[in-house]
């Protein structure tokens, strides 16, 4: 009869509403779990992240402070060279008028060594003039 037909078709649209119904639960609760696996895996990344960058920014950090302290180094091994520098000149002008004053000490030398053989020359002669008279 309609009526049975009509039961009939009840149940069996019934039952493929529960089925499709499982199916549909089935597949919300495999899509919880993918996006419980998804945010893990975007807590993790993000703390990496973060442990990254936080490597970065020290490594950052040392890079800069070793190249302030070569800077700094740098500068006082500039200013040392020029002090020396400045002493070595100072130093060279200084052996430059000893070495003048020992040229005229060495040609006043000799000067006076031939002025004084001369007058030895001259004592010589005379006490032999002396001598002969």
């Amino acid at each position: 009869s309609y009526e049975e037909a009509i039961a009939e078709l009840q149940t069996s649209c019934s039952i493929k509403i529960e089925e499709n119904k499982e199916e549909s639960n089935t597949e919300i609760k495999r899509l919880h779990n993918e996006l419980s696996k998804a945010r893990l895996v975007v807590a993790r990344v993000q703390h990496e992240m973060v442990e990254e960058k936080q490597g970065l920014e020290l490594s950052i950090r040392v890079a800069e402070k070793a190249r302030d302290d070569a800077t700094q180094k740098l500068s006082s091994t500039i200013e040392t060279l020029q002090a020396t520098c400045h002493s070595a000149q100072s130093a060279g002008e200084k052996l430059r008028k000893t070495e003048d004053k020992l040229e005229e000490l060495m040609a006043t030398t000799k000067e006076m060594e031939e002025q004084s053989s001369l007058q030895q020359q001259r004592v010589e002669l005379l006490q032999k003039k002396l001598d002969a008279e």
